[in-house]
């Protein structure tokens, strides 16, 4: 970070006055001390970059991990939510599935799609070319386009000032984000669904208002997570006004022990 150009005293403060918020997102931090958006930006990549290869590798090598870890990513969601899918080239982009996201990093897609092309007799193009069927949407950017081929800032990349600065400016924070072409998706792919599923999802107003989604609406069935939320917590953030099914669950008990997966 010392080599990004940014004062070394501005760098500090930052990281001292983030610290002294941590009861605030460094989204909403950000939003609230833009002096700091460029060098946050920074931060975030920096951080989720090494992040994107930690988080899959395991899945996808165990035999190069510790058994430890490659335990401990077993266990996560990933795996199941695909194998439940199911979904091969013939049925990939039907219309079953799309996925709305507010996380910069691209780790569900680099999963899915290594999956496709495992198990897809066909080249790498044409399954990147089935792969597509199914929208990802990042509501606020992501570290940089997924294109497992070409040009794009290739997943999991080595950490430096050149690759962070190119993924922090594909960043997005909430004020950015709200008349963006990300929404206008988001929002169609809410009209279009018969199941709206919010997964491991904080509910933060400012996250949900742009989305145009309530309890009750018509031919839609809307379920989420919120694990560890007390019913006074869940009154304050209003959740029955926004989901018809809240489940004390984490991420992949929601998955297993209701039907949203068929």
């Amino acid at each position: 970070m010392h080599e990004s150009g940014i004062n070394p005293r501005h760098i500090e403060e930052f990281r001292d006055e983030l610290a002294g918020a941590h009861h605030i997102t460094i989204d909403q931090f950000l939003q609230n001390r833009s002096n700091f958006e460029r060098v946050g930006k920074l931060a975030i990549a920096a951080t989720l970059l090494p992040f994107e290869r930690d988080s899959i590798f395991p899945m996808l090598k165990p035999w190069k991990t510790h058994p430890d870890v490659t335990r401990q990513v077993a266990e996560g969601w990933y795996g199941y939510f695909a194998k439940q899918l199911n979904l091969s080239a013939s049925d990939w982009g039907r219309g079953l599935l799309t996925i709305v996201t507010y996380n910069y990093d691209r780790s569900l897609e680099h999963y899915l799609f290594t999956i496709l092309k495992s198990t897809c007799d066909k080249s790498p193009e044409e399954c990147w070319k089935i792969f597509r069927g199914i929208p990802i949407v990042h509501v606020y950017g992501e570290l940089g386009p997924y294109q497992p081929f070409g040009d794009g800032l290739p997943y999991g990349p080595p950490l430096d000032l050149i690759t962070a600065r190119e993924a922090a400016n594909n960043i997005r924070i909430m004020h950015e984000a709200k008349d963006e072409e990300f929404i206008s998706q988001a929002k169609q792919a809410i009209r279009d669904a018969e199941v709206i599923c919010f997964l491991g999802f904080g509910y933060h107003r400012e996250n949900l208002a742009p989305l145009s989604i309530q309890s009750g609406m018509p031919r839609k069935k809307v379920i989420g997570t919120a694990l560890g939320l007390t019913e006074p917590e869940k009154t304050r953030l209003n959740l029955q006004a926004y989901v018809d099914e809240i489940h004390d669950f984490t991420i992949l008990r929601l998955l297993r022990d209701t039907d949203i997966l068929g």
